[in-house]
């Protein structure tokens, strides 16, 4: 998270906010959309994310 470091101490955030000012500062939608798969991979556990996943079928995000 090079931006995230330029801007801020990085030892101070926390996993999620760093995500969320990552895809703030991302262009593109299908890079905002990894982004916020990452955000629910921080938030909930890996199967619960496949369930969610599994059941609303999103379209997948691409790394930046």
């Amino acid at each position: 998270m090079s931006m995230i470091s330029d801007m801020y101490e990085e030892k101070y955030l926390n996993p999620t906010i760093a995500l969320c000012i990552e895809a703030l500062t991302t262009d593109g939608g299908h890079h905002k959309q990894w982004y916020l798969e990452q955000i629910l991979l921080t938030i909930v556990e890996k199967y619960e994310w496949d369930r969610l996943k599994g059941k609303h079928d999103w379209e997948k995000g691409i790394a930046p």
